[in-house]
């Protein structure tokens, strides 16, 4: 195998290792959480640097690679992954990997909130009490009382089998900045495998 197809397949392999990486996502813990983020981030800039030295071998390459690299410049969620990496490589006594995380549990049936104002009654707050695994809406009446009516949930599965939870970067580029650390890690590898398929097509 020649070191142009060498370089290929090491570019493969290391995106198929972020992709594997991606099913960390899917444990609730904090750390494997991190550890997938930080895997995809590192790793997927050694697809780059394994590209990259087909450079040396292949004349057509920097033609073909110059407009990613550009492309790649001036992508600031690309720019955003970069710096990451480069911190995680060089401060990683010091790094920090910021979350805001938003945790949903509010997942009301089909029409249980027209059932709790029916009569009129206006809803204050939603509460949950997470010991009986109840939601309860306080409500007040049209004649002035407030009560406490339950909330039918579209499943009877306790609350921490049916949390949502979503994680974005707290010092994501402002137009990614509704992105989830998941979603934001999808684009960059779709993006490096779509490079690696045009890699492959244009030099096997």
């Amino acid at each position: 195998m020649d070191k142009v197809q060498q370089a290929l397949g090491r570019a493969k392999k290391t995106l198929s290792e972020c992709r594997y990486a991606l099913h960390l996502f899917e444990k609730r813990d904090e750390t494997a959480f991190t550890l997938a983020a930080k895997s995809i981030i590192t790793l997927g800039r050694s697809v780059t640097f394994a590209l990259q030295n087909m450079g040396k071998e292949e004349p057509r390459f920097h033609a073909w690679y110059g407009p990613y690299q550009e492309e790649m410049k001036s992508n600031s969620l690309f720019s955003f992954f970069k710096n990451k990496r480069n911190a995680i490589v060089h401060e990683a006594a010091d790094f920090d990997m910021s979350y805001l995380t938003v945790v949903t549990v509010w997942d009301p049936a089909p029409g249980a909130i027209d059932a709790v104002t029916a009569d009129g009654s206006l809803i204050q707050s939603v509460q949950m009490d997470l010991i009986k695994n109840r939601r309860y809406a306080i409500v007040t009446t049209p004649n002035g009382r407030r009560e406490e009516r339950d909330v039918q949930m579209s499943t009877d599965k306790p609350w921490w089998e049916n949390v949502e939870v979503r994680s974005y970067f707290m010092d994501a580029p402002l137009e990614f900045n509704s992105l989830t650390v998941v979603d934001s890690c999808l684009r960059y590898l779709d993006y490096l495998e779509a490079m690696v398929d045009d890699a492959e097509r244009t030099f096997r």
